[in-house]
């Protein structure tokens, strides 16, 4: 085993390299007491009540991330100077302390009611739709770009293509009107700041089953907005809950919308970037559900990383899980106390046996 320079640690694995990229979604608000507070856990990770902030913490996940095929932790981002971005920054100052725990991170950036002005639509209260024609939302938006672009895109531990800052856009969908416009103006910006325009991947599918031919009639400008960004995803494997018929046939399903989206991205040369979940269920505490669950097997994600894989941009060669380390929403693949390394032994296995074909 590997010593690290941290005392007393030792890494466990060696880093599992391939030719397919795979970036985890890692939230880092784990820290003073939200343990105990916010879910009703089945299981709890094998580190326990763990700090992100602890180098410790950091150096298993990195050790344990790298050695089964991980590549990137997607950090959840909100808000300038918020307990995120604080912790975001001690995650990085321990790993650029500690050679052997070192993983390449990129910024998970969303638009938010606390920081912008939502406007859902009368018949739908609970929906987040932002008028990006506004101007204190515009500018909050041009303003998150510089920061991040200054704070982080060139941290030698910042994921790029081919010198690109990597940066994806959560909901991305919710965002109307001059969204495109506004792309271009933060591109040109951060070039301006950094010497390189940013890789911009966007959250465009939906939570709901959303085929292309239905995304492309939602406003006059669909197709400036498609190619205002680099690739599209999904967030979460489309997690679409509406009818029982999608829960049952969830992978079925999945693999049709995945077939008619890459072949529309690769029609209008954006790239795609699928994503994956091992399953999918509300355990925050208080949460009203209103919909069961997706179904959580190492079996299942085995199906759904397959077919994530079976349409993965072939230039690109890039998945995405969701999530490593998002509790309240049943998407952890962390190792736990009850299922061990079960999904990144799945996840490690798939990967070799895609390199095998």
């Amino acid at each position: 085993m590997e010593k690290n320079c941290l005392a007393g640690y030792f890494r466990e694995f060696q880093a599992y390299v391939d030719d397919v990229c795979v970036l985890a979604s890692y939230m880092p608000w784990y820290c003073d007491g939200f343990w105990i507070e916010d879910y009703d856990f089945t299981d709890m990770p094998l580190l326990g009540a763990y700090d992100v902030r602890d180098p410790l913490t950091i150096c298993k996940h990195v050790d344990w991330a790298k050695g089964f095929g991980v590549d990137v932790f997607l950090m959840n981002w909100t808000t300038i100077g918020d307990e995120q971005d604080k912790n975001i920054k001690k995650i990085l100052e321990n790993m650029n302390q500690n050679i052997n725990c070192r993983i390449d991170i990129a910024i998970l950036w969303g638009p938010d009611p606390e920081k912008m002005i939502n406007s859902p639509p009368p018949d739908h209260p609970d929906w987040d739709l932002y008028d990006m024609s506004n101007e204190f939302n515009q500018n909050v938006f041009l303003n998150d770009m510089k920061y991040l672009a200054e704070t982080y895109f060139t941290n030698r531990l910042y994921f790029k293509l081919s010198g690109r800052p990597v940066i994806y856009f959560y909901n991305s969908k919710s965002m109307r009107g001059p969204l495109p416009k506004l792309i271009k103006l933060a591109r040109k910006e951060i070039e301006n700041l950094i010497g390189a325009e940013p890789f911009i991947i966007g959250d465009e599918i939906g939570w709901l089953f959303t085929y292309p031919e239905d995304w492309i009639n939602v406003d006059d400008n669909s197709l400036e907005r498609l190619t205002a960004f680099d690739a599209i995803s999904d967030w979460a494997g489309s997690h679409d809950r509406s009818d029982p018929e999608y829960i049952e046939k969830y992978e079925e399903y999945l693999d049709i919308l995945y077939s008619k989206w890459s072949e529309f991205l690769i029609k209008n040369d954006v790239g795609f970037v699928p994503s994956v979940i091992p399953g999918f269920y509300e355990i925050y505490k208080g949460y009203e559900r209103n919909y069961p669950p997706i179904p959580r097997s190492p079996e299942k994600f085995r199906e759904r990383l397959r077919i994530a894989m079976k349409y993965m941009d072939p230039k690109l060669k890039i998945i995405r899980i969701d999530t490593w380390n998002d509790w309240g929403e049943w998407t952890n693949i962390e190792p736990m106390k009850k299922e061990k390394f079960t999904y990144l032994e799945v996840l490690k296995n798939v990967l070799k046996d895609s390199n095998n074909l």
